[in-house]
């Protein structure tokens, strides 16, 4: 009886420490497959209004213009991917509203600032004689993540004279006519 009373023993045991280094396995293996998750997730893709009637329109096939240098500048600065989509304005509101792009280069009208849940990145004034840009983040996790990401790099530009630079480089000939 002594004998089976430790097998028993013995195959409760062996059963917990199977049970315990599985369980461990599983936690990371769902550990890595998320760290696998957000590194694919280091990406910003920034949407362009391609029509004329923006404010805010840049060629982007070309990747030219003040707003596409400076969100490469982020990029630079951030070790996130930029990618940029051009659409039309429905289109690009649609993309923003069902996350297929994370923010807009773009000025809300007040109207329309109403239709959407988002906060706003701190302001970047393309010369003197036009208008603030601020770029819009869902107001959700991922949305408060770059945000916070981009509000640094932001920062972080304007104090070492980056954004600056690019103002300079892309609105200087038209301040001088």
């Amino acid at each position: 009886m002594n004998f089976n009373f430790r097998k028993i023993i013995s195959l409760i045991v062996l059963s917990f420490i199977t049970i315990v280094l599985l369980s461990g396995c599983e936690v990371k293996a769902d550990k890595n497959l998320n760290e696998e998750v957000a590194n694919n997730k280091k990406e910003i893709t920034v949407g362009f209004i391609s029509s004329s009637d923006s404010c805010c329109t840049t060629p982007v096939d070309k990747n030219q213009g003040f707003q596409t240098a400076l969100w490469e500048e982020v990029g630079k600065h951030t070790d996130y991917k930029i990618n940029f989509k051009s659409a039309d304005k429905d289109s690009i509101i649609d993309l923003y509203k069902s996350g297929k792009i994370d923010t807009i280069v773009y000025k809300f009208d007040q109207g329309e600032k109403s239709q959407f849940n988002y906060e706003l990145t701190v302001p970047i004034v393309d010369v003197p004689i036009t208008t603030i840009n601020q770029f819009p983040f869902k107001d959700d996790s991922r949305g408060k993540d770059l945000l916070k990401v981009v509000n640094e790099s932001l920062k972080g530009m304007e104090e070492k004279g980056t954004i600056k630079q690019l103002k300079d480089k892309w609105f200087n000939e038209n301040l001088e006519k």
